[in-house]
């Protein structure tokens, strides 16, 4: 386990089974070992929604997706498309990029708003 995966969220570490206790619902096989606590705010949405993590550090990105540096999320659409953009757009700090891919939403926190 990095030392990244240690920061906590809901008062504990990463893990598959906190999201869970969280009702931060998780593809079977989605690694996060990495994930930057940056991304706290949007687990934090997450968890307020039926959303499903589809990818966090595992999966094959583009050669600069933040994905590799844990800062990134993709999330499975659900049927209400519009309202799920809408609602991740109210909640999250200006920092994360939301981008609505052709199946999925790309989220990513970029502080400097270079890359996706």
């Amino acid at each position: 386990m990095s030392r990244r995966s240690k920061i906590p969220i809901f008062g504990k570490t990463w893990s598959y089974k906190n999201l869970l206790e969280h009702s931060v619902r998780v593809k079977r096989g989605v690694a996060f070992e990495d994930i930057s606590p940056d991304l706290l705010p949007l687990i934090e949405a997450i968890a307020k929604t039926q959303d499903v993590i589809t990818s966090v550090t595992d999966g094959k990105h583009g050669t600069n997706s933040l994905h590799y540096d844990g800062l990134a999320v993709d999330l499975r659409f659900r049927k209400d498309v519009d309202e799920q953009y809408d609602f991740y757009n109210r909640v999250l700090p200006p920092d994360f990029n939301i981008i609505k891919e052709k199946d999925h939403f790309h989220i990513s926190f970029d502080s400097l708003g270079e890359r996706a």
